[in-house]
């Protein structure tokens, strides 16, 4: 049950995070937030982010770690959480792995490459 209850708190947490990031943000690229891993006493959250394109996750990763105060103080009204989470921001692998197998394929395929 303990399992169940922190995979739903997840599930809204990242959806009010990706709400409060398309609200107060206004980035040229898409992001995206994949996933998120909260500590048990959801003091800490781990958000894996996709950035397009994937040059820009730097930069957004630097904006949205500086903001990461206000966004946990946000994100605590939101969801009513007791603490005010202490967030971190990290690049999505899922996303990176797909291009490196669909550049994969294409060569198999004698095809040109994607573009990045």
């Amino acid at each position: 049950m303990k399992n169940y209850r922190l995979k739903s708190a997840n599930i809204n947490l990242r959806d009010e995070l990706a709400a409060i990031i398309r609200e107060e943000f206004d980035f040229a690229s898409l992001v995206t937030v994949i996933k998120i891993e909260t500590a048990g006493d959801f003091k800490s959250i781990k958000s894996y982010l996709s950035v397009m394109p994937a040059k820009d996750f730097q930069k957004v990763a630097k904006i949205l770690n500086k903001s990461a105060n206000r966004i946990g103080y946000q994100l605590a009204q939101r969801v009513r959480i007791k603490y005010i989470p202490k967030i971190s921001f990290f690049r999505d692998q899922g996303g990176l792995n797909s291009v490196k197998v669909e550049k994969i394929i294409a060569k198999l395929h004698g095809k040109k490459e994607i573009s990045k």
